[in-house]
């Protein structure tokens, strides 16, 4: 019997035949090429560039109504890496006028663009280098094999050091039947983590030596994925299996029971309501919101913002994050934020604390924020701009003393002030959205195509357009006017008026306008019909 340890990343108890997915490497040799073998080396490229964009395009396609949108963008950032005219030329450059082969070409570029998106300091840019890495892959593949690898895996355990967010759904859409997933690479923010989880399957990652493992495929492993086992079991005693078989109907039994209850109410014997409310702290249990529907949120930690980046997460960044969950849980339910709680055994790679005898009640939490109000008026900002409007309240963690309760709101009120007290500005600025005159086509299956949806600030005063943006998926009038308010005012003061004709600016803005005496003014503003069509023309 062989007992090996990894990281959950969706619960689950499998007994089940072991796939050993073995790596089908790729050797790029580098030669030059005759000049009559250029034409013949672009077109190889074209070829692979072609097959693996038809592959990504037919597994959106096929997978649209079957997974979250937001298991799709993956697959979306990748089609655009196929596209990219700059990643392409590069590749066809080496090819051209380096007279280099194809897949040298290919690999050199990948490697060209993952050092820099690695090294960049943003870890939402950062990774996309494993994008660029899996797209690199398809492309090699598809160059360099006659056929992609398909598998027969149905209703195995795939064991593998590595496996690709794009194969998880591939084996998805054909229909195969996972039924759990032993990784040595990947952790609980990886896209394959993030997918395994959406898509229920068992899943344990972070087990090292997963290449020298000796384990036969012909016989039955465990997989116990549950939190506080995370372990696999290969030539498993007659006791064990018997053992863990019982435990595997009575986990199964839980589940169908629970898939009964979800989203039900539940009240006490009495009839008293009870609420459910779930506690999160990354983006993998974000993701689960909308299947669990929770009652709320009674504690989102807020350390994993910090803890899985290289450098203190900024307010944009910030309320994204604080935006996003509150989307997800839908429905005005409530959220409870919780400030930053690090120290102990929850330390910064680039915040160093200080040594202390016992850290768990020394210089953490609210102490620590409070000694270092530029960290903690960042997060404040950015929960008082998510708050605006939406059921979101605050939790201070580890309270020791009340002056700490009061020393956070003399905080929240100071930056409530900044605003109000923000030199006034003699300027008039008009808001607006405009729909752009572009079809673009809906990533719904049956669903129309739709303009884009424009937001703009223009100078009144001086003339000139201050800012334009288009509105991304996700993304709705009141946030974002809000948002362009509060970053305006911080930059460079109040303005005297904001004049404006569309219902959302005024849903977005009277409260705060009212509480920064900031004029907000209905007006037809037909001169922004000319600054619109002018700009349109130059789009």
């Amino acid at each position: 019997m062989g007992k090996f340890s990894g990281s959950t990343i969706f619960e689950g108890i499998v007994i089940a035949k072991p796939y050993i997915k073995k790596r089908r490497e790729i050797i790029v040799k580098e030669y030059f090429l005759k000049d009559e073998d250029i034409e013949k080396e672009l077109e190889r490229v074209q070829d692979a560039l072609k097959e693996t964009r038809f592959e990504i395009k037919q597994l959106i396609d096929s997978l649209k109504d079957r997974v979250n949108k937001s298991d799709l963008k993956i697959l979306n950032v990748q089609l655009v890496m196929l596209e990219d005219p700059l990643f392409l030329s590069d590749i066809n450059n080496l090819i051209k006028k380096d007279k280099k082969n194809a897949e040298f070409a290919i690999d050199k570029v990948v490697k060209k663009y993952v050092g820099m998106f690695k090294s960049l300091n943003d870890p939402v840019y950062r990774e996309r280098a494993a994008d660029v890495e899996d797209v690199g892959s398809k492309l090699l593949q598809n160059i360099l094999f006659d056929k992609p690898e398909l598998e027969d895996i149905n209703n195995r355990i795939v064991i593998s050091k590595e496996l690709k967010p794009f194969e998880i759904l591939k084996y998805y859409n054909i229909g195969v039947d996972i039924k759990g997933i032993i990784t040595e690479v990947g952790g609980e923010t990886s896209h394959a983590a993030i997918l395994a989880k959406a898509l229920g399957i068992p899943a344990l990652m972070g087990v090292n030596g997963i290449e020298t493992l000796d384990i036969d495929e012909t016989k039955d492993i465990i997989l116990d994925s549950r939190e506080g086992f995370s372990t696999f079991l290969t030539n498993p005693t007659k006791e064990e299996y018997e053992n863990y078989l019982k435990e595997f109907r009575k986990f199964t039994e839980i589940n169908e029971e629970m898939q009964m209850l979800r989203g039900k109410e539940v009240f006490s014997k009495d009839g008293q309501k009870i609420l459910l409310k779930a506690n999160i702290g990354g983006d993998i249990e974000i993701s689960q919101l909308k299947l669990h529907q929770p009652d709320g949120v009674g504690l989102l930690r807020t350390e994993f913002l910090y803890m899985d980046n290289d450098a203190f997460p900024s307010e944009e960044v910030q309320y994204e994050a604080y935006k996003k969950v509150y989307d997800e849980l839908g429905e005005d339910k409530p959220l409870i934020i919780r400030t930053l709680d690090i120290g102990g055994d929850k330390t910064l790679s680039y915040f160093k604390l200080p040594e202390e005898e016992n850290p768990f009640l020394g210089l953490r939490a609210i102490r620590l924020c409070l000694k270092n109000l530029d960290i903690f008026k960042v997060q404040l900002r950015a929960v008082l701009r998510v708050s605006y409007k939406r059921n979101i309240k605050i939790m201070i963690p580890m309270i020791s003393r009340v002056e700490e309760i009061w020393a956070t709101k003399d905080i929240i009120k100071e930056l409530k002030d900044e605003l109000k007290n923000q030199k006034q500005i003699d300027l008039e600025v008009i808001l607006d959205f405009t729909y752009l005159p572009v079809m673009v086509e809906g990533e719904e299956e049956g669903e129309r195509p739709k303009n884009p949806l424009l937001f703009m600030a223009y100078d009144n005063t001086d003339g000139g357009v201050i800012t334009m943006d288009i509105l991304e998926e996700g993304d709705d009038e009141i946030s974002r006017t809000l948002g362009f308010f509060i970053s305006f005012v911080q930059q460079n003061g109040r303005m005297k008026t904001i004049k404006a004709r569309n219902p959302w600016i005024f849903g977005a803005l009277e409260d705060i306008c009212e509480y920064c005496s900031v004029d907000l003014v209905y007006d037809p503003v037909e001169i922004m019909d000319q600054v619109i069509e002018e700009v349109v023309s130059q789009l």
